[in-house]
């Protein structure tokens, strides 16, 4: 069985060529299609939850190896570009 788009199934029954049977069976396909289309966007944002919690775990595992470093070799943490302090007058 197909189904019509809907505007199209609309317009069938605006001018009475759609029977209440063949609605009823053309929704039931619509509500069918649109339950699998949101259980497949349920499993992709799962994915992407499970995805973003092991970018979050590793740049937080990132970070500490950083910071580990840093302490190690005693070097001063570089403020990010674009982050500088104010700006020094000619004559300071």
């Amino acid at each position: 069985m197909s189904t019509e788009p809907i505007k199209k199934l609309l317009n069938k029954w605006q001018v009475e060529d759609l029977t209440i049977e063949m609605a009823i069976g053309h929704q039931f396909q619509h509500i069918s299609m649109l339950h699998d289309t949101d259980r497949q966007a349920n499993i992709q944002r799962h994915q992407m939850m499970v995805m973003l919690k092991e970018i979050q775990t590793t740049l937080k595992s990132l970070r500490h190896d950083v910071d580990a470093l840093i302490a190690h070799t005693g070097m001063p943490p570089t403020p990010p570009k674009g982050k500088r302090g104010p700006r020094k007058k000619d004559g300071d």
